[in-house]
């Protein structure tokens, strides 16, 4: 059933479907709502700026999901047997940012009370857009997906939100210092795995930065041309038209191909992301709320990575060509769990910061 045929049918107004508050009723008659020889039936999926509303009848539940960007489903659940037997029923709901409600009722009411149900944030579902507009469930009740990418016809129509990735790689780079202190391995084999994972929290930061600066120019609709004030001005026409001629070659969005396919701005950098989320988004790293003792250290992860990667000395000892009189400063379990929660607290608090602009 097309979208425009569901609203008609249902009698709803599509412009009270507002993403952050709204409350919409109706009646509904029944038809197959409980045959479960279907597992689940979709009464309507709307998007709204993004934001998916879904009412279905989901197993022995009647279910009223809202999956927000960046934020956890929320999703009230109804038994049906109350219902089985009426002709029709009302069904309401609400909601706001703290909470969502579903009601529902039958016609003729058996009493006088419609039953509710509160939301709860499900941690294990979501819901996302391809670029193809489908909507894809990512996860159920019991079913937890920690990363997921999906292609049709060599080409990828959905990956994992900016935030979704920096969670999954914090879980991989935590896994790692974790489990890298075996006595029977010795220290070569702890050494070897913090190095490696810082390493990693070097890619998260440059990963997690371009993406999330590349969600926020469509959310904010930045064009091109902001964009190649970043860049020094021999080079923006040029920059532009080879961006331009890819995009319509390829039919993509030349935000995505300045961004992401030719890197134009180097997000490994920590000098190039502050003056990028500084002059196009107003994000100021030194306004995060963190201390400068942090914002020092998180530079200095970036550094050590570098080092690690590219010295031809040994990097079991990352300062050894300042020792002494500096402390030595080991690739050891203790080095990697302080670095990993200053890189770690570092995105997440630059993350909800993201939000708020």
């Amino acid at each position: 059933m097309s979208f425009k045929k569901d609203m008609k049918n249902l009698n709803i107004d599509i412009n009270k479907f507002d993403e952050n508050t709204g409350t919409i009723t109706f009646k509904l008659s029944l038809n197959n709502i409980f045959d479960l020889n279907y597992p689940c039936v979709r009464i309507f999926q709307i998007v709204k700026n993004d934001v998916i509303f879904i009412l279905e009848r989901y197993d022995k539940y009647f279910r009223f999901i809202q999956c927000k960007p960046h934020s956890k489903t929320k999703i009230c659940k109804i038994e049906i047997d109350e219902f089985i037997e009426a002709k029709k029923l009302f069904i309401g709901m609400t909601w706001t940012e703290e909470k969502n409600n579903l009601y529902i009722g039958a016609i003729p009411p058996k009493n006088s009370d419609a039953l509710k149900s509160s939301s709860s944030t499900e941690s294990n579902i979501n819901f996302r857009i391809a670029k193809d507009g489908s909507i894809f469930q990512l996860g159920d009740e019991n079913i937890l997906i920690g990363n997921y990418l999906f292609c049709e016809n060599n080409k990828i129509i959905l990956q994992p939100t900016a935030k979704e990735l920096l969670d999954f790689q914090l879980e991989k780079i935590n896994i790692i210092i974790s489990n890298c202190k075996i006595k029977e391995k010795g220290f070569l084999f702890e050494t070897i795995l913090i190095q490696q994972a810082i390493v990693m929290m070097a890619t998260i930061f440059e990963v997690y930065l371009r993406e999330r600066f590349y969600e926020l120019c469509k959310e904010r609709k930045i064009n091109i041309d902001s964009l190649l004030e970043l860049i020094s001005k021999a080079r923006r026409d040029e920059i532009k038209n080879d961006c331009l001629a890819i995009s319509k070659k390829e039919n993509k969005d030349i935000i995505e191909i300045f961004l992401l396919e030719e890197n134009f701005i180097n997000f490994q950098s920590w000098d190039r992301s502050k003056k990028a989320f500084n002059k196009i988004f107003n994000i100021k790293f030194g306004d995060l709320g963190l201390t400068n003792d942090e914002l020092q250290k998180t530079q200095s992860i970036l550094t050590y990575r570098h080092k690690i990667i590219h010295s031809s000395i040994d990097m079991t000892m990352l300062n050894i060509e300042e020792v002494p009189p500096a402390e030595p400063i080991f690739t050891n379990k203790e080095f990697g769990e302080k670095s990993f929660n200053i890189i770690k607290n570092f995105l997440l608090t630059f993350h909800e910061n993201s939000l708020k602009i």
